[in-house]
């Protein structure tokens, strides 16, 4: 199973994402997170790092 998780930073976003982590671990599969914007800021980089902080403790490995 492939999952696709939108992510913006908002607490629904990372919600979500806490639950494909969820999802995907217990049933195996691929898990894609994606962050779209037309400028790169520091709020880009927060947001990827802490979608990379959610992956590593769901054991994804980043």
């Amino acid at each position: 199973m492939d999952v696709l998780i939108p992510i913006d930073g908002t607490d629904a976003s990372k919600r979500a994402l806490d639950f494909a982590i969820e999802m995907v671990g217990g049933m195996g599969g691929s898990l894609h997170v994606v962050h779209y914007t037309n400028n790169q800021t520091d709020a880009t980089e927060a947001i990827l790092d802490d979608a990379r902080g959610r992956l590593k403790a769901g054991d994804f490995g980043g």
